[in-house]
């Protein structure tokens, strides 16, 4: 099985997790509404049950007044009453208003005769009822807040005036009964709730924000959850007075038995959940049996197609879908077997013209890694394909440094074919040991490859490169001289009776002229000569004091043209010196020629020859322009030319190219730098022994 097959679900196992899924998300969907929806409604009808229970007890003690009343006028029509009332009976009187307060259940009896109370029965009097109730012509019945008692109640209070066959007899009965949370509970007649009723001040007195006291605010019934008492609570105002509410009942039931319901609900709802779970699941695994068969057989087709396995036909599905699968497969199968079998005949042809052409040919990837090497390749860079697969082809080809850059850094062929620049590029290569020319052609990308041939540059090739190349330089280089020179000599011949003054100027012209189209072939040919691996050098003992005379035998007449003085230290040069002495005189000339180019007139060179470690040094400083920062390096390149300079001063290029060059092959050493006032400064140091050749 492949990997990417191991880490998916499988179709039975996605099947029974699909129907599983299905039915858990359309049960917690139905099951969350609903229960959002169940559990509004029952904290609604608890809440509505509450309210119910307040205005029921309020109903209900909204008729003690009445009964009151009515107990006061039994009272007050009693014939015992009345004939205690004409004797003056008070002893009497006391057990009788005793006995019938007890019998109807009330909290206070009292007769009022003339303003001033006879007897009373019950609770201990207060001589404010008699100033709040006065003598009265008809029976009514009030609410009454006592406010001045220690802990204020609400009391029903009625009044009966005695009747009139008592005169000249004046008077009142007064009943009155304390309306309590008892009363209230007891009234209501329900065991699971709780009543209160609360007088105003307790109303004011709870805190802000709670039902007692959105009830005082409002006036009007109020109902709500409270969560920090567990209660469902409902407030119903009872008693008024002249607008004025003086008391109110308060009906709170637990929420306890409904949250019971709630988890009853829950716990049923769980079950039928879990078996409907088990139900899916169960479908589920019978529908993947079903269609895992043919799918499974589909994907070992398609497994085998993978494993490149194109022989083994896709088997047929009884399904409708399921079959235009396999038929697509089988269709997709013959397709690929005839399109690989294209393929390995073009790829044969392909290998095979690769091995027999001449030249290399390799291919690289985007990182410009190489994928593949033909033979003729191998041979060319000296290289094993094995070896050279997977690496950087910069470190496969390793091309010499061009101004101390490699071509691959800022000119490399397969970039420029990417941006549609040149893709033919010149590199020196290290083949194995030794150094070669190889021309590099690449291909533009193509998937993701990008194909490189490589041609060993030929002898043909490389005259001719070499030959264009010097044609250009001299062109260019040697028409100075030659018109100076051609022009000193028309005037000799044209002008017999030149002072001989003149004439000497002319023919000291002529030698000028004739010494720097010497330099400049010696310079060319020496870069020719490097440039075709023909540097050998021939090394022999030479006079040193002689190597330097005859180099500024050669470069004074530049000299004296500008009227420049060379100031030569010899005195500590070393005798002899194991070298090529053409070429050191070549080194000397160029320097001391260069130092006269770009000195001014009438100005001082100097030239120090002495030994430092072994080694010959020379030393040359002109008042030159000297050089910026960076050019020190720079300067010794081929072809470099100092910017700024007038069109007499520009050279080739070549000469501290080929003092470097011929220092190096003696295994030395050169250096520039900005003299401390002013000009240049080269220093040369020379070993001053070397093997015979």
């Amino acid at each position: 099985m492949p990997p990417t097959t191991r880490r998916l679900f499988s179709f039975r196992r996605m099947m029974v997790l699909t129907h599983v899924g299905l039915v858990l998300l359309a049960a917690f969907g139905v099951g969350a509404i609903s229960w959002l929806q169940l559990n509004r409604q029952a904290e609604s009808q608890a809440l509505e049950l509450a309210a119910l229970h307040a205005e029921m007890a309020s109903d209900s003690l909204a008729a003690v007044p009445d009964e009151i009343l009515a107990s006061a006028r039994i009272l007050r029509d009693r014939p015992t009453l009345a004939r205690y009332l004409r004797q003056g009976n008070r002893v009497e009187l006391a057990p009788f208003l005793e006995q019938f307060r007890a019998g109807g259940g009330l909290d206070f009896v009292a007769v009022v005769v003339d303003g001033e109370l006879v007897e009373s029965a019950g609770a201990r009097f207060d001589p404010f009822v008699l100033e709040r109730f006065p003598d009265v012509d008809e029976p009514y019945a009030t609410w009454w807040l006592n406010d001045r008692a220690q802990q204020p109640r609400l009391h029903a209070v009625a009044l009966a005036p005695l009747p009139a066959g008592l005169a000249p007899i004046r008077g009142h009965v007064l009943t009155s009964r304390r309306v309590d949370s008892a009363l209230a509970e007891a009234r209501a007649g329900r065991s699971d709730a709780r009543f209160a009723v609360l007088t105003r001040g307790e109303l004011a007195e709870a805190p802000i924000g709670s039902l007692e006291r959105a009830t005082l605010y409002a006036a009007a019934p109020r109902a709500r959850l409270e969560d920090e008492r567990g209660t469902y609570g409902a407030s119903q105002p009872m008693a008024w007075r002249d607008d004025r509410l003086l008391a109110a009942v308060v009906a709170r039931l637990p929420t306890d038995p409904f949250r019971a319901a709630q988890a009853r609900l829950i716990e049923r709802w769980s079950g039928a959940v879990a078996a409907l779970v088990v139900l899916a699941a169960l479908i589920g695994f019978i529908t993947s049996r079903r269609l895992g068969r043919p799918v499974k057989g589909l994907t070992a087709a398609a497994a085998r197609m993978a494993d490149e396995d194109f022989a083994t036909p896709v088997p047929v599905m009884r399904d409708r879908e399921l079959g235009l699968l396999g038929d697509t497969l089988e269709n997709l199968r013959g397709r690929i077997l005839s399109l690989t079998r294209e393929l390995r005949r073009r790829e044969a042809e392909a290998r095979l013209l690769l091995a027999n052409m001449s030249e290399g040919v390799f291919s690289v990837d985007a990182d410009r890694r190489i994928r593949y090497m033909n033979p003729q390749a191998e041979r060319l860079l000296g290289v094993d394909a094995e070896h050279a697969l997977g690496r950087f082809c910069g470190d496969v080809l390793r091309p010499e440094p061009v101004r101390g850059r490699l071509p691959c850094h800022y000119d490399c062929p397969i970039v420029n074919a990417r941006a549609g620049s040149d893709t033919r590029a010149l590199e020196q290569l290290q083949c194995g040991r030794t150094k070669r020319g190889v021309v590099i052609r690449s291909a533009p990308p193509a998937g993701g490859t990008q194909v490189q041939m490589l041609r060993d540059e030929s002898r043909e090739e490389a005259g001719r490169r070499l030959r264009d190349s010097v044609i250009a330089n001299v062109s260019h280089e040697f028409k100075t001289p030659l018109a100076a020179q051609v022009a000193a000599l028309e005037l000799l011949e044209d002008c017999d009776d030149l002072p001989a003054a003149e004439r000497s100027e002319l023919l000291a012209s002529v030698g000028r002229a004739t010494f720097r189209l010497n330099q400049l072939i010696d310079n060319l040919l020496e870069s020719v000569r490097i440039d075709g691996n023909e540097d050998r050098l021939e090394i022999a003992r030479h006079d040193v004091v002689a190597l330097i005379d005859e180099a500024v035998t050669l470069v004074r007449p530049l000299l004296l043209q500008k009227r420049q003085a060379l100031a030569l230290d010899v005195d500590h040069a070393p005798a002899e010196i194991q070298a090529d002495g053409k070429r050191i005189v070549q080194v000397l000339v160029n320097l001391l020629s260069n130092a006269g180019k770009y000195s001014p007139e009438d100005s001082e060179i100097a030239l120090v020859v002495d030994t430092a470690a072994d080694q010959l040094r020379i030393v040359l400083s002109d008042q030159g322009p000297g050089f910026d920062d960076g050019d020190d390096t720079a300067i010794f390149e081929r072809y470099y030319r100092a910017p700024g300079l007038s069109a007499g001063q520009a050279g080739m290029g070549l000469g501290l190219w080929l003092v470097r060059s011929i220092v190096e092959r003696h295994g030395g050493r050169v250096e520039a730098q900005s003299g401390v006032r002013g000009g240049s400064e080269f220093r040369v140091f020379l070993p001053l022994k070397l093997e015979l050749s």
